[in-house]
């Protein structure tokens, strides 16, 4: 046996897992997490939103997958958690420009 779940090191495991289990209810709400593209799908692709929603979401489990594996990669070679986050912050950062361009390249040509 670990050990007793009744010390305050116990009661501390516990709470963290029932505040994981909590975040995993909540995160699977249909409501809750939506990405900022899937709000623009259906102004601008009123007749395909299924197909382009459905490019969406594939890119998105393609980066689900190949993320993990680079990071592990950049763990390796770099040894630093931190060159994990700065390559999602740059990825994001990319993201968020490429969106933001296209959205208001799309407003002025008034799509």
């Amino acid at each position: 046996m670990l050990g007793s779940a009744s010390g305050p090191r116990g009661r501390r495991a516990w709470l963290a897992v029932a505040r994981q289990r909590e975040g995993g209810f909540e995160s699977s709400r249909p409501d809750q997490f939506k990405g900022a593209v899937f709000k623009y799908i259906p102004d601008y692709y009123p007749d395909q939103v299924g197909g382009v929603g459905g490019i969406v979401g594939a890119i998105g489990g393609v980066g689900g997958f190949v993320c993990p594996i680079l990071f592990g990669v950049l763990l390796q070679r770099t040894g630093l958690w931190t060159t994990c986050w700065r390559f999602f912050a740059l990825v994001s950062l990319l993201c968020l420009t490429w969106l933001t361009l296209v959205v208001s390249s799309a407003r002025r040509a008034g799509a």
